[in-house]
């Protein structure tokens, strides 16, 4: 090794300076074992030379749906500790300082470039820049369907009073997904309407209550709620 040199060269200039104390060479030699010391220290305090970083491979495009997950990662090659930094859009992301960048559940908002600085004691280097593609998310269409309800013509009034045919109006029918909240309105004009359908319900439970009207416009109280389940 360059000590093993140095250690030795040193030991002869000394051996030697010691063989021939006092005689005309002694002065020389004593110069080369100092100038051989200074050589040594010179060469011991030289900094070691460190490779520069170089990029081996960069980090990949990505295309992934909505919510799943995307990853990037760099190899790169240098001297001395390697340190990382990833940017979004030329931007650097805190805490993002390991070879590999994971985003667990892509949204649309993380659409853009991602690179990575990776640099050491001499030096950094940028990587390429990779585009992230984030599909979105198609909801499906809700499943719709129809319910068909039926009912018998009133005879009586509230009273017990007799309700002829002619006396009817029609019909109204309340429903809604709550019980006892049954806000949305069907109006039945006609009093030998007996049937309706109500489409383009979502899947759910739904109930419903009828009411008559008569020919004054009176409407009378409502019937008691049915329930019908849509799967």
């Amino acid at each position: 090794t360059l000590d093993d040199v140095f250690f030795q060269a040193n030991e002869i200039a000394d051996d030697v300076a010691l063989m021939n104390s006092g005689s005309d060479y002694s002065s020389s030699l004593a110069t080369i074992a100092t100038e051989t010391q200074s050589s040594y220290d010179d060469a011991a305090s030289a900094p070691e030379a460190v490779d520069p970083v170089v990029i081996v491979s960069n980090p990949q495009a990505v295309t992934v749906e909505e919510g799943s997950q995307a990853q990037f990662s760099v190899a790169a090659q240098g001297g001395g500790s390697l340190s990382f930094q990833w940017r979004y859009n030329g931007q650097a992301l805190p805490g993002e300082n390991a070879s590999t960048l994971t985003i667990a559940s892509a949204a649309l908002s993380d659409i853009g470039t991602y690179d990575v600085v990776v640099s050491n004691s001499v030096g950094s280097t940028a990587s390429l820049a990779a585009l992230l593609q984030v599909t979105e998310q198609v909801q499906p269409e809700p499943t719709l369907a129809s319910i068909d309800l039926s009912w018998d013509i009133p005879t009586l009034r509230e009273d017990g009073s007799s309700l002829e045919l002619y006396e009817i109006n029609g019909y109204v029918i309340n429903y809604g997904t709550v019980s006892g909240q049954l806000n949305s309105v069907v109006n039945i004009v006609g009093a030998g309407e007996t049937t309706a359908t109500i489409a383009d319900l979502p899947s759910g439970t739904y109930y419903f209550a009828i009411a008559t009207i008569d020919s004054d416009g009176v409407q009378g109280n409502f019937s008691s709620e049915i329930q019908q389940t849509i799967l």
